[in-house]
């Protein structure tokens, strides 16, 4: 795999596993992209006339960086040995889900989600 399909896969995709480092810097940038474009939407609603186009780029980027996280989530529950529905509890408590999740261990071996970490299935 080339680097850009290794982070295709690490925001995008469902199968494998990652472990907790991995996971809490992904979710790091996938937040500082949320946090800028809600940063920039703020700034230019003050203005007479909002931006569309932000809004509709915050928008985009909102539900591009919570697909991310569910799909980061699943791939790190799948580093547990859990199975992948368990993400969906994580859209409701994110911020609470993504401490869990970068603190609880992974399985130190192959498990049914795969052989190593950082890879797809």
């Amino acid at each position: 795999m080339n680097s850009s399909q290794d982070l295709f896969w690490l925001f995008f995709g469902a199968s494998g596993r990652i472990n907790r480092r991995v996971y809490a810097m992904a979710c790091a940038l996938s937040y500082m992209a949320r946090f800028f474009t809600a940063y920039q939407f703020v700034r230019y609603s003050t203005e007479a006339q909002p931006s569309v186009a932000w809004a509709t780029i915050m928008l985009v980027a909102m539900l591009l960086s919570l697909w991310s996280n569910v799909m980061l989530s699943i791939k790190r529950l799948h580093d547990c040995g859990l199975p992948g529905g368990w993400a969906i509890p994580t859209i409701l408590f994110d911020i609470l889900a993504v401490f869990v999740l970068a603190l609880m261990p992974g399985n130190p071996g192959p498990n049914r989600y795969g052989e190593h970490t950082n890879r797809p299935r």
